[in-house]
């Protein structure tokens, strides 16, 4: 054994913290030493089971050994660890917005939406620090077009409803045979025609209010002209 593994060695048998260990058991795995580093890092993974780096460098072990299953199975368990932390991006879009960095509170909140694209909370901050799909001049790169059912209905909430429609038709344009998504962009298409009749209806009884009043104005007119 050579001065080098001996050393790795050493700090194997210290109890030494996650972070050390990642660092030793990845030298290791550069050295083709994938039997003990999976050895290592289960051992280790018992007192630091949350510690997703170790669990990566394992399943990333396990990939190169050939071990399918269990890399699959770790790094299932990585993905969900990350998962557990993307809320993060929440906290600091509100500290970035408090600090007056919008461009920058912009950014962490995209990548929030990107693996929480319906949370209405985020869709609506996005939406007040800005248009989604368009960016004013010398203001940077373009946001994000962020379509998602969620938020074609709070345009709807909001009384928007081309702009409701127009979000969905993003939507399916991404998910074709989605049939319900289908279902409610029609639903909304018809609003339209609705909102359309009831427009026509209100302007047919004013012009009507309209003859009605001239009508009575003329014959004020004419009662007027004859007591002269």
């Amino acid at each position: 054994m050579n001065n080098s593994n001996t050393f790795l060695e050493d700090i194997l048998d210290s109890s030494p913290s996650p972070g050390t260990l990642f660092l030793v058991l990845s030298r290791l795995k550069d050295q083709g030493d994938l039997e003990r580093v999976i050895k290592e890092c289960r051992r280790a993974l018992e007192i630091y089971p949350e510690d997703l780096y170790l669990r990566r460098l394992l399943a990333e072990t396990y990939f190169d050994s050939g071990m399918i299953p269990q890399a699959g199975e770790e790094i299932e368990k990585v993905i969900q660890g990350v998962d557990d932390l993307i809320s993060s991006y929440s906290l600091q879009t509100e500290i970035l917005i408090r600090q007056e960095r919008e461009k920058e509170a912009i950014e962490s909140l995209r990548l929030f939406l990107a693996h929480r694209p319906a949370d209405r909370d985020a869709l609506r901050l996005m939406e007040s620090l800005g248009p989604l799909d368009e960016t004013s001049e010398g203001s940077g790169p373009a946001l994000p077009d962020i379509a998602t059912p969620t938020l074609a209905e709070i345009y709807l909430d909001q009384g928007q409803l081309d702009r409701a429609i127009e979000t969905y038709e993003k939507v399916i344009a991404g998910n074709p045979d989605d049939p319900s998504i289908l279902k409610r962009l029609d639903e909304l298409r018809g609003m339209i025609g609705e909102d359309r009749v009831d427009e026509d209806k209100d302007a047919e009884g004013i012009r009507q209010q309209k003859i009605k009043m001239i009508s009575i104005l003329e014959g004020w007119l004419s009662a007027i002209h004859h007591g002269r």
